[in-house]
């Protein structure tokens, strides 16, 4: 199946907040396709530069692509 995530789940993952056992599921699926859109990014972003979303480690900017494809093997929707 394919999944798209909304900008609140996303920031659950960054900032290591409660995620539902449901959520952390269809996540590890390895058969389920995590698509984060391009608005979600630009959201977090915005948010984090305004200080409103305090990450578990300091994450730049930049950061962001290589966190959603390399450690959540998220796929950015454009």
């Amino acid at each position: 199946m394919r999944y798209l995530l909304d900008t609140n789940i996303f920031i659950d993952f960054i900032t290591d907040d409660y995620i539902s056992t449901d959520i952390r599921e269809l996540t590890s699926d390895f058969e389920n396709i995590i698509y984060v859109s391009s608005e979600t990014i630009k959201e977090f972003i915005h948010l984090l530069q305004a200080g409103k979303v305090v990450p578990k480690k300091e994450i730049r900017s930049l950061d962001v692509f290589d966190l959603i494809e390399n450690t959540f093997g998220f796929l950015l929707l454009i």
